[in-house]
């Protein structure tokens, strides 16, 4: 949904040529009003912003831009503007002021988008259109070093897939941490691409946690709803288990599948370990996330 909404904020600006971006709200009796208007020019310095436009989706570490919206929006902005505008605020955000002196095309922009659609990958994303973007072919911008900077430090952006979702290493060596307790997004869960090859599967998931701690896990169908029932393949959220979930199906079909580990409610981060076990790893397969891109 963030990537969705991001791109059709930045898309409506490119063809405009216009940083504005505006969401208005109107009935049959005449009244109208704002929901939102930003500049995607300006970044925002403590909570306010340059031109009195307003703040939004301010991302404060390292990948949580990739879940936000305006974020999405201001650094496909930044990727194609010129650049030079910083004596007005120009690339402004909240550590200080930032240079920008990286310009994208546009048609190597819409080329990144369209490799998108037409990906084999599942579950499309902001990180996936970044991986996509910096190994483009041909491109005439090719320091792809500056691109990467521009988004990481301008917009706290993961340029991959490290946060959504995650690649399953083929190492069974690691430590995974559970994520911070909310409905957020980005803090609250822990996202995988499963590619399923068929057959029963069982997810099995241990944390070490105690004291009440929820943490809750999902097997999502690949065009997924999220918290959609009729998108959940399988489910396991009881409340406060004391430590353990597990899925267990005896028949799936082959396919690629979202798995979500989600920190509900309770307590401290604390590790946890989940394992896989299928058709190709009849014996159990701890997850860890894929660290290189």
């Amino acid at each position: 949904l963030m990537w969705s909404e991001g791109w059709a904020n930045y898309f409506q600006a490119a063809v405009l040529n216009n940083p504005l971006y505006q969401d208005t709200s109107g009935n049959g009796d005449g009244s109208t009003g704002n929901f939102f208007f930003q500049n995607l020019e300006f970044r925002c310095q403590s909570g306010t912003s340059n031109d009195g436009t307003g703040c939004f989706d301010l991302p404060t570490t390292t990948g949580e831009g990739n879940f936000r919206e305006f974020s999405i929006a201001r650094a496909l902005w930044d990727l194609t503007d010129d650049g030079t505008n910083t004596t007005n605020g120009d690339d402004q955000f909240d550590s200080g002021s930032f240079t920008d002196d990286f310009q994208m095309p546009f048609d190597e922009i819409w080329t990144a988008f369209l490799n998108l659609a037409e990906s084999t990958l599942s579950f499309r994303s902001v990180g996936l259109f970044h991986e996509l973007a910096t190994q483009l072919t041909g491109a005439t911008t090719t320091n792809f070093t500056n691109y990467k900077t521009l988004v990481t430090s301008g917009e706290r952006h993961q340029p991959n897939r490290i946060d959504y979702p995650n690649p399953i290493s083929s190492s069974t060596s690691c430590t995974t941490t559970l994520p911070s307790s909310g409905s957020d997004q980005f803090k609250a869960h822990d996202y995988y691409d499963y590619n399923h090859p068929g057959g029963a599967v069982a997810l099995d998931l241990s944390h070490s946690a105690s004291g009440g701690r929820d943490v809750d896990l999902y097997l999502y169908f690949e065009n997924y709803t999220l918290f959609s029932q009729s998108s959940i393949a399988s489910a396991s959220n009881a409340e406060n288990d004391g430590g353990s979930e597990s899925i267990s199906i005896s028949s799936l079909p082959a396919g690629r599948y979202l798995i979500d580990v989600h920190y509900f409610a309770g307590g401290t981060n604390q590790n946890y370990t989940l394992t896989l076990t299928n058709s190709a790893n009849p014996g159990g397969k701890k997850v860890c996330p894929e660290t290189s891109f």
